[in-house]
């Protein structure tokens, strides 16, 4: 198999108050007749009082249009030690990348305000104050990087026919836990494909199948998003890390 993974555009804003960082890569992998293309979109925002990820993955459907994208907002605040929230959030319409990100602001903004109201009726305890501003301060983010995209990545800026959100305010080591294993997960399809397509080259005729499948599963963003990320859980939460 062939890996390939350039850069596309980089952005970066460095102070004495903030840190802050966008990558848009190209990842393609190709084996057996069969190519494999992910885009990838990674923010991160670092300050004294919090740090917040951004991170989409592209699965192109044609040279003018995404098939389905996947992306995670992560919070956590300076001393956070607890996991305080979970969203999932799925787009029932397409929409352009800067438009995922135009959208999705406005849903945390919403949820803001919901928080706002659960705090001040008492319907969650002050555990939960902390929502209010990271829901705030992503919607602001999410608001930033959709002007990058619309001002800088045009050419990228494409129709996304399906996309699926996950919002999470967790601390760090379960973040780091579900990060590692999960990464881990797909690397391991990776090789898994590696394996059995070289081997599928040799004449092994199941392996010509093994290859397909675990292809199949990496191109299918749902495959390896639910197979990679319910193995995650099951190992950190086994190991006590969430």
């Amino acid at each position: 198999m062939l890996f390939e993974h350039a850069i596309l555009y980089k952005y970066s804003e460095i102070s004495s108050s903030v840190n802050k960082t966008l990558e848009f890569t190209l990842t393609k992998i190709s084996g057996e007749g069969t190519l494999l293309q992910t885009y990838s979109l990674i923010y991160t925002v670092q300050q004294r009082e919090y740090t917040l990820d951004i991170m989409t993955r592209l699965i192109p459907l044609d040279s003018q249009t995404y098939n389905s994208s996947i992306t995670l907002v992560r919070y956590v605040a300076a001393g956070q030690n607890v996991t305080l929230s979970l969203e999932f959030v799925e787009f029932n319409m397409p929409v352009t990348l800067s438009q995922l990100y135009s959208v999705l602001s406005t849903v945390v903004e919403l949820m803001s305000n919901l928080y706002v109201d659960y705090v001040y009726f008492g319907v969650v305890d002050g555990t939960f104050i902390q929502l209010p501003i990271a829901y705030y301060t992503i919607k602001i983010e999410l608001e930033e990087v959709a002007d990058v995209v619309d001002l800088r990545l045009p050419e990228y800026n494409k129709l996304i026919m399906k996309s699926y959100v996950i919002l999470n305010s967790t601390n760090w080591n379960c973040f780091t836990c579900l990060v590692f294993y999960f990464a881990l997960c797909i690397a391991s399809l990776i090789v898994a494909a590696a394996l059995s397509c070289y081997f599928a080259s040799k004449g092994c005729t199941p392996c010509i199948w093994l290859c397909r499948a675990f292809l199949g599963c990496l191109i299918s963003i749902i495959c390896a998003r639910l197979l990679c990320s319910s193995f995650a859980e099951i190992i950190c939460k086994y190991l006590g890390a969430c």
